[in-house]
């Protein structure tokens, strides 16, 4: 006689609210990463009152604590990588809607690809002004 299991491993709170936290990293984080950087270039900007230089403008003496803040995101990405993949991994452990779960993989990928290609184009050099 073969039985099957009463509960599935996800069907509990806590799973189900982790795989939700998982799913938010790995959507949301490809817009805070870049946006962490153009919000403490447009914050000096609004305190020095011209668009930050490089070389001239250091953003720690300009931001202060703001700026340890903007950095919270670059500290915050190996966490961010390890939600994005289990997020990914939750979508396709699952049987059902393997389509949907392939598409939403690609396009958190996508995602992932876009924010990183963008921070190397940086039209406006606020990379460069944050690192120096």
């Amino acid at each position: 006689m073969e039985r099957t299991l009463d509960y599935s491993p996800l069907d509990d709170t806590l799973g189900k609210r982790l795989v939700t936290v998982a799913n938010v990293i790995a959507w949301g984080y490809p817009f805070v990463l870049p946006g962490a950087f153009y919000a403490a270039w447009l914050l000096a900007w609004m305190k020095l009152g011209h668009a930050p230089r490089l070389w001239w403008d250091d953003p720690a003496e300009t931001l202060g604590v703001i700026y340890w803040a903007s950095a919270l995101p670059i500290l915050l990405l190996p966490i961010a990588g390890a939600a994005t993949i289990c997020s990914v991994l939750s979508r396709l452990a699952s049987p059902r809607h393997r389509f949907a779960a392939v598409t939403s993989a690609v396009l958190i990928a996508g995602l992932w690809v876009g924010a990183i290609k963008f921070l190397q184009w940086d039209p406006i050099d606020v990379i460069n002004w944050w690192m120096d």
